[in-house]
């Protein structure tokens, strides 16, 4: 009995040792701190804001750095992974930091996600990261789009150079920042081999560089609105990858044809080239987008008229091709497999004569309509309790006979004559 209860006693020794060890181990694990290196870089970035609503006040050296505000850090090593410091959250439009954005933020080492978008920062420092920085990246999201509305004038950015350590990018957008130096801006954006949306909207670029031997296989959403490329699209553009769904090149001073190439684009969804200086006609091809949802070509010089094959479109909800000067009678052929439950269609200001194809009674979830100041003639014969869900009609500015549809609903905005 004696060595039994000595046996017994040391495995009770045993597991209490291995039992106080691990509660050792979990414990260390819950209090390691932010890592000093980490710490400093943070900050050396807060000595240039301007914290004009107090976002960063826990940004003490008596707290520990993990516990600041819109820092994120691993639990186990301590080190920042995660940077979020947007002013999406602001209400009173009002943004929260300003000041100079210093990019030694990217030092951090372990960092995956750097979002300092809706700020108003009035410069961008660059110290000299590409030498500080001989980790391998893991930033894989990237934010830097300024407040809209800036009061002191846009940022300005030189080059992008900056960018060449960070191959894991899979997002990122710099919508807003001015960027007209820098003219390699595409080929720059081939060094990121995991990119997969990219937004450059309102930053004065002003050249489609060359595409050649250019390869974005892995880009969903590209969007390069509001810029000033005064040029054509370049040969072979829509040849840079066959995975994009969303495409927005509105407003951005593009003049030329719809080049027929837009047919390699067979996932895309959401295509925006209005507001351009576009012209010729639109390429049959198009019908052939078998996944496009939000099609908008207005504000443009397109002519002729618009391909029957557009009836192909299932899927789509939303086209605008209002402000160009395409012409000729619009067919029942003409959105004949339509079946979005909430379908916008914009025709106005354009020269298409006829009547409206009596098979457009069966657009019965038709939500918003626009065909004013066309060459449209014959009866209004719409019996409006077949577009149930109709919100807005405009008719106006046509050559319509006939008498006023009756029983129009309070809700329906209606314009015939």
């Amino acid at each position: 009995m004696t060595i039994l209860t000595t046996q017994i006693s040391l495995l009770l020794l045993l597991l209490l040792s291995i039992t106080t060890f691990y509660k050792s181990l979990c414990s260390n694990h819950t209090v390691v701190g932010c890592n000093e290196k980490d710490r400093e870089t943070l900050l050396t970035f807060k000595q240039g804001i301007n914290d004009t609503l107090g976002r960063i006040l826990t940004w003490s050296t008596e707290i520990d750095c993990c516990a600041w505000e819109g820092v994120h850090c691993d639990n186990i090593t301590g080190r920042v992974t995660k940077l979020d410091l947007n002013g999406k959250s602001n209400f009173d439009n009002e943004p929260f930091l300003k000041g100079e954005m210093n990019l030694c933020i990217l030092e951090l080492e372990f960092l995956s996600y750097l979002d300092l978008s809706l700020n108003e920062f009035d410069v961008i420092r660059f110290p000299s990261i590409q030498h500080n920085i001989t980790h391998s990246s893991n930033l894989f999201y990237l934010d830097l789009s300024p407040f809209r509305y800036h009061d002191h004038g846009p940022l300005h950015m030189d080059n992008l150079g900056w960018l060449s350590p960070h191959s894991s990018l899979k997002y990122l957008d710099l919508s807003g920042i001015h960027l007209h130096k820098e003219t390699n801006w595409l080929q720059i954006v081939n060094t990121l081999p995991s990119l997969l949306e990219l937004q450059l909207s309102h930053c004065n670029l002003n050249n489609f560089p060359s595409v050649e031997y250019l390869n974005l296989s892995l880009l969903v959403t590209l969007d390069l609105s509001l810029n000033n490329f005064t040029s054509h699209l370049p040969d072979g553009f829509f040849n840079l990858t066959k995975d994009l769904t969303y495409l927005d090149l509105s407003q951005s001073n593009i003049y030329g044809e719809i080049p027929s190439s837009l047919l390699n684009l067979q996932n895309l969804r959401d295509l925006y080239l209005s507001y351009n200086q576009l012209q010729e006609s639109v390429p049959k091809e198009i019908g052939q987008l078998a996944h496009i949802q939000q099609l908008d070509l207005s504000e443009n010089q397109l002519q002729g008229s618009i391909p029957s094959t557009l009836g192909n479109l299932s899927s789509l909800n939303y086209l605008s091709i209002g402000s160009n000067n395409f012409s000729g009678e619009i067919s029942n052929l003409h959105f004949s497999k339509l079946s979005s439950k909430s379908f916008r269609l914009d025709l106005s200001y354009n020269s298409f004569s006829g009547s409206i194809p009596h098979s457009w009674k069966n657009l019965e979830y038709l939500f918003y309509i626009n065909l004013w100041s066309n060459r449209l003639s014959g009866e209004v014969l719409v019996n409006l309790s077949d577009w149930r869900r109709l919100q807005f009609m405009n008719l106006g500015e046509n050559e319509f006979s006939g008498t006023i549809p009756l029983n129009i609903p309070q809700y329906l905005e209606v314009f015939i004559y």
